[in-house]
C-alpha cells in the first residue's frame, strides 16, 4: 500500500474512533443526569413517606423506648408501589403494619423522571420511633 492511502486509513479510523468515544461520553452524560434526577426523586419519595407516616396517629408501643423499621419497595414507571416488605421488623408490630398501610395508601407517587433507564426505582428507609 502506499503511504497516502496508509495516512488516509489512520486519520479516517482515527475519526471513527472519536466518533464513538464522543457519542459514548454523551450517552453516559445523559445516563449520569438521568441517575442524579432518580437519585433527588428518591429522596423526596422517601422523605413524602416519612412525613405521611409521622401525621398518623400511632398507638402507644408496648415499652417506653426506641423502634426502627426498614422497610423496602418497588416504584413502577407510573409511580405505582409494589413489593413492600419490612426488611428489618421494629420488634413492635403495629408499627411495622403502619408503615405498611402508609405506603399503601400513598401510592401511586410521582411518575419515574424521563430518561431513567430502568422499568423501576427500588427505595429502602427506615421509620424511627422514640
Amino acid at each position: 500500500m502506499d503511504n497516502n492511502v496508509i495516512m488516509s486509513l489512520i486519520i479516517i479510523g482515527g475519526f471513527i474512533i472519536a466518533s464513538a468515544l464522543m457519542i459514548f461520553v454523551l450517552l453516559k452524560m445523559r445516563y449520569d443526569k438521568a441517575l442524579c434526577q432518580v437519585d433527588d426523586y428518591m429522596d423526596e419519595i422517601a422523605q413524602y413517606m416519612g412525613e405521611s407516616w409521622q401525621a398518623i396517629d400511632k398507638q402507644n408501643p408496648p415499652e417506653k423506648k426506641s423502634y426502627v423499621s426498614t422497610v423496602r419497595f418497588l416504584i413502577q414507571r407510573s409511580g405505582k408501589i409494589t413489593k413492600i416488605e419490612i426488611v428489618e421488623p421494629s420488634g413492635w408490630e403495629e408499627m411495622d403494619k403502619s408503615i405498611i398501610e402508609v405506603i399503601n395508601e400513598k401510592s401511586p407517587v410521582e411518575r419515574i423522571p424521563e430518561g431513567y433507564p430502568y422499568p423501576t426505582v427500588e427505595i429502602e428507609m427506615s421509620f424511627h420511633y422514640s
